[in-house]
């Protein structure tokens, strides 16, 4: 997986307050907060990261915001969301805690859909999570891994859920000092997954 698609896994974690449960509870993932109101979009914006958006990135956010249909417009974000990288995902925010009306209220719409395809993506992810956990054997969970790549289905939402997953089980695991038990078992099965990830 490429460090940018990381990136920008662990920028729209930040930016919606997303969070995933040990997959292998079947813990629903969900959102923490909905869309973040007026005061606390205009407080992040005020501590972003530089922008630099490329005139294709500034086309396609401007093309995105025009689009008032709400079923339109979650089409059309679902179909571009893997080229909004960390800079559009950014400017998105930034715009959207804007202080023109008109224009804030047509970043807001943009933001919440993505933030809806977020979400949609996030739950596929523990969801395929939970299927490889579930392959059992090694063999047969290295084949359904490049199964998955090659399919392009461990996306950067795929890496968001098991990165929670990796970090949970190792707090788990230090929390009740248990260094052989469960807690250790399911860290070394994801940080396998997230190795074999990687090598695909």
């Amino acid at each position: 997986m490429a460090s940018g698609r990381l990136l920008v896994a662990a920028i729209a974690l930040w930016l919606f307050g997303s969070s995933a449960g040990f997959a292998h509870h079947r813990v629903p993932w969900r959102t923490h907060r909905s869309q973040p109101g007026q005061r606390g979009l205009s407080r992040l914006a005020s501590t972003m990261l530089p922008i630099n958006l490329t005139p294709e990135g500034e086309q396609l956010l401007s093309g995105l915001a025009e689009i008032e249909v709400e079923s339109e417009l979650t089409q059309a974000v679902q179909k571009s969301y893997n080229s909004l990288g960390q800079n559009e995902i950014l400017a998105i925010q930034k715009r959207a805690a804007g202080d023109a009306e008109f224009e804030g209220l047509a970043w807001r719409r943009l933001l919440g859909a993505v933030q809806t395809e977020t979400g949609r993506r996030m739950e596929e992810a523990k969801v395929r999570l939970e299927e490889l956990l579930e392959a059992g054997e090694i063999n047969k969970l290295d084949k359904l891994i490049a199964k998955m790549v090659k399919a392009d289905q461990l996306d950067a939402a795929f890496i968001t859920v098991l990165n929670q997953n990796v970090e949970d089980a190792r707090l788990k695991s230090e929390a009740v000092g248990d260094q052989g038990g469960e807690g250790a078992s399911l860290a070394n099965v994801f940080n396998h997954i997230a190795s074999r990830v990687q090598e695909e």
